[in-house]
């Protein structure tokens, strides 16, 4: 990923650097005359497939039913699922000619830039990018994917089983001993966040701390949001995680802590395309000026996750 970039916009969002504050997201929406021509066009489609693994199921609902209050008409089926999965049924279904995938939302760079190389991107240039940050303006690939989605991973930790003197501060903490049967992490052969951390590891440790690791028996599930529900059960005490889903979980009055480890905060860049064959290109490309629009992300920010606009409020949990 193109971390730096990345890094600049996190820190605009989260410390406020020329952003604006508003109000919360309205169901009247202001569309110039090209996207309400995209919307009269997207109701007679009626409906999207949006395939994603971005978020968790249930941020991934709220936002479809935020669209669907936007732009009445247009119905958005979500499938969640992780990044390896929903590549392959992508792959899958372009040799089979049978695309059924209307919007794609990933963390996993180098699936864009296999699915560009086959062609398979539909060339789309939403006008609401023009309102990315900067920096991420850095990470799109200017009329195939954009930036939809920013996330810092760091480490989650069950405060009711890990005392403050034995919190863990760096990453190379998860393979103590101690630790032992305690360790949650996500599975890079199909979650395309694990990937990126598997990578950033290797190059602070060496391949070495995945041997250390493997010793302390970590639990590993397909997805990192999985790891969240881990130390939220108590079923283990330290998981890497995204830091918004944790963070969501305290602010409910649940157990959990993040931890930012010295070592280094992970941030991943997630970014959306429409395949070439969707087979509602009209509503799909609706859906893309959404996830640009100020609207988005006003209501990303609500949700407590971070804005990739310029115009937009800090996130808050409160």
């Amino acid at each position: 990923m193109r971390m730096r970039g990345i890094a600049a916009a996190l820190g605009a969002a989260i410390f406020g650097i020329g952003l604006v504050a508003s109000g919360g997201a309205s169901a009247q929406v202001q569309m110039s005359d090209g996207v309400k021509k995209l919307y009269d066009a997207a109701k007679k489609e009626g409906e999207i497939t949006w395939v994603t693994s971005q978020s968790n199921a249930e941020y991934a609902e709220d936002v479809a039913k935020d669209f669907t209050k936007h732009y009445p008409g247009v119905k958005v089926n979500m499938v969640r699922t992780t990044g390896q999965v929903q590549f392959q049924r992508l792959t899958q279904e372009i040799k089979s000619n049978t695309v059924s995938v209307d919007v794609y939302s990933t963390y996993e760079e180098t699936h864009l830039v296999e699915l560009k190389k086959q062609n398979a991107i539909l060339n789309f240039k939403p006008e609401n990018a023009a309102g990315l940050v900067d920096s991420l303006k850095e990470v799109a690939e200017d009329g195939y994917w954009y930036p939809t989605a920013v996330s810092p991973v760091a480490i989650g930790i069950n405060t009711k089983a890990v005392p403050p003197d034995q919190e863990p501060k760096t990453w190379d903490d998860l393979t103590n001993p101690k630790w032992k049967g305690q360790v949650a992490i996500g599975h890079p052969g199909f979650s395309g966040s694990a990937g990126v951390w598997v990578m950033a590891m290797e190059r602070l440790y060496g391949w070495a701390y995945f041997d250390r690791l493997a010793k302390n028996d970590p639990q590993i599930g397909r997805s990192i949001v999985d790891a969240v529900n881990l130390i939220l059960s108590g079923e283990r005490k330290i998981a890497m995680i995204p830091i918004s889903n944790v963070l969501e979980q305290e602010a409910k009055g649940s157990p959990v802590k993040v931890i930012y480890p010295s070592d280094g905060t992970l941030v991943l860049g997630g970014s959306t395309l429409i395949p070439a064959k969707a087979p509602h290109p009209n509503a799909a490309k609706l859906f893309m000026e959404y996830m640009m629009s100020k609207e988005f992300s006003e209501f990303a920010a609500k949700e407590g996750r971070i804005p990739v606009r310029a115009d937009a409020p800090k996130p808050s949990l409160g």
